[in-house]
């Protein structure tokens, strides 16, 4: 176990998973449509402000994260709850979409079922262990406990010193 400040979380890999999924899923529309002759003008255009309103969000969240070594604050939740929001909005209509107008072969209904359940999984799950680990920290500082101390203190109570 690491003692000191700075204990590592296990719901990094919930937030790490929801952010390469993420970018995984649009930068790949990205470069679809990109490659797309057919996709011109303001329909391109559409679909690359959909994406980038992915996109940017994250990368600005992968940036929060960094800037404080892996920990979570209050901007980093902020983002992950708008990004499950925008996911869940999106896919419901994204399907809704689909069923209503028909037209699609339904592998391709279904691999976007796929990636809207995936993409609003991660990012619930995401949610979730960023906003456990910032009360955790939150908690932590409300009392002055860092990570060292508990751990000397919990060591003191099992074995006092003399």
């Amino acid at each position: 176990m690491q003692t000191g400040a700075r204990t590592r979380w296990n719901g990094r890999w919930w937030v790490l998973a929801a952010i390469v999924w993420t970018l995984f899923v649009w930068v790949g529309r990205i470069r679809n449509v990109l490659a797309d002759d057919q996709t011109e003008g303001a329909a391109r255009i559409g679909v690359l402000v959909l994406c980038a309103s992915f996109v940017l969000p994250t990368l600005v969240l992968v940036a929060s994260l960094l800037r404080r070594r892996g920990e979570v604050g209050s901007l980093s939740v902020w983002l992950a709850r708008g990004l499950l929001a925008w996911s869940g909005a999106f896919w419901l209509w994204r399907m809704g979409e689909m069923v209503i107008t028909g037209g699609r072969e339904p592998a391709f209904v279904a691999v976007h079922a796929v990636l809207g359940v995936v993409s609003v999984s991660l990012w619930a799950l995401a949610l979730r262990a960023m906003s456990l680990r910032a009360r955790s920290l939150r908690a932590r500082s409300l009392w002055g406990v860092t990570g060292s101390s508990v751990i000397e203190g919990y060591s003191e109570q099992i074995a006092p010193s003399s």
